[in-house]
């Protein structure tokens, strides 16, 4: 069972109390025992490991067809930055099997912006006046 009645009692109490808190910005921590904590720590990790796969053929798709054609460098750096940032940020929490899955997917996405840039300055063509 992914999530036991106490739990979600559990969890709607601390947020009942942080409602009736007024203006306090901090959510309450939510003591979870060991079992219900990697539950939603395996399917982060699972949808940052199949993101990892989906990288993967790009960066052969990439090395095949040696040029880039319809992909925005501003998306591939802001979700590059984010990953690296996951890196940092799962293991201060310490959630481990998302940290592991982040750091591979961060491994790919550099290979692939390092492809995007090395292919884009290959395939610009030269400046002509007209």
């Amino acid at each position: 069972m992914f999530l036991q009645s106490r739990t979600i009692a559990r969890m709607l109490s601390a947020v009942g109390k942080w409602a009736r808190n007024g203006a306090t910005l901090s959510i309450p921590a939510i003591a979870l025992n060991e079992e219900e904590s990697m539950v939603p720590d395996f399917i982060n990790a699972c949808f940052l490991f199949t993101a990892a796969i989906c990288c993967i053929f790009s960066i052969v798709k990439i090395s095949k067809d040696k040029t880039i054609k319809g992909v925005s460098i501003l998306q591939i750096l802001h979700l590059w930055a984010w990953t690296t940032w996951g890196v940092f940020f799962y293991a201060y929490y310490q959630i481990y099997l998302s940290f592991w899955c982040s750091l591979i997917l961060t491994i790919t996405e550099t290979i692939w912006v390092a492809q995007i840039f090395y292919y884009r300055e290959r395939n610009i063509p030269p400046w002509r006046p007209t």
